[in-house]
């Protein structure tokens, strides 16, 4: 976390360097982002994989990050920055007829907010406009031209979990015609004007559906698998690193090198060096 913190702090300084330049000497493609981004950078490696999920995040936001990956990968020519929003958060400040407030909310929540405040977009906006706009729960090619009609909706769970979560929860921003506490593709939406709460700086907490018993078991093989690749990665950079190394301490040594996200079983990680002089056998004899 602390290299992510210095990965922002030079990426900062490189806007404000730009900014100073004047007239000539400003590249004619920088523009300084109207919001603030914060990046932790983290090794995939070292972190749980999380799924993509298809997301049309607004235009400050695209200039922002690429602005900031073009940074990163001129320091880091061979490494490669994956985006992942379903991680994100954000602070927006709203305006509302009752009173200004500022809401601690997902990306994904973020993004379905900003569509009311596009000025170009009506009062009321559909399931399927909203479907459209940010790309959540569409399966379609980016180059495919798709008109609100035709927008039919294939996994759209984490679409109507946002849309619950703004519209049906503790606090409602939105409006949902009809009424209702689940959200159909046929539902429309629009800015509650008379949201108002004493809290000037709010916190809209994600809609958390109750996981399936194949989803527990998906969950928990991506788990034993991330360990598995871990332990597999440790084993062979102690490996390289000592030459030689007794049974025992080769597995206290990765019991060290990997307690950072919780101690393995032994008994996993034997097997796992069993596996790797297998592996080194086959290979001598191939």
């Amino acid at each position: 976390m602390e290299l992510a913190k210095e990965e922002v702090k030079s990426y900062n300084s490189m806007l404000e360097e730009a900014e100073k330049e004047e007239g000539d000497n400003r590249p004619k493609r920088f523009k300084r982002p109207n919001i603030d981004l914060n990046v932790s950078v983290l090794s995939s490696a070292a972190w749980p994989s999380y799924p993509d999920i298809s997301l049309i995040i607004p235009r400050d936001v695209q200039q922002a990050a690429t602005l900031f990956e073009e940074h990163y990968k001129s320091k880091h020519e061979n490494r490669h920055l994956e985006w992942k929003h379903s991680q994100a958060h954000c602070q927006l400040k709203a305006v509302l007829p009752k009173g200004v407030k500022e809401f601690v909310v997902s990306s994904l929540q973020a993004v379905v907010l900003l569509l009311f405040s596009n000025p170009s977009n009506n009062n009321e906006l559909s399931y399927l406009q909203i479907q459209a706009e940010t790309g959540l729960g569409e399966s379609r090619s980016p180059s495919f031209e798709v008109t609100y009609s035709q927008a039919l909706p294939s996994d759209d769970i984490q679409l109507k979990r946002t849309l619950q979560s703004l519209a049906c929860g503790q606090y409602r921003v939105l409006k949902k015609n009809p009424k209702g506490k689940e959200v159909n593709t046929d539902d429309a939406f629009c800015v509650n004007e008379k949201f108002s709460h004493q809290k000037y700086r709010i916190k809209i907490n994600n809609i958390q559906a109750q996981e399936t018993k194949e989803e527990n078991k998906e969950t928990h093989e991506r788990v034993a698998a991330d360990r598995h690749f871990e332990t597999q990665a440790a084993i062979v950079r102690i490996m390289k690193g000592r030459k030689t190394i007794t049974h025992a301490n080769l597995v206290v040594e990765v019991i060290n090198a990997t307690k950072s996200r919780g101690v393995l079983d032994q008994a996993d990680i034997k097997s796992n060096i069993e596996r790797n002089i297998w592996k080194e056998k086959k290979g001598m004899m191939d």
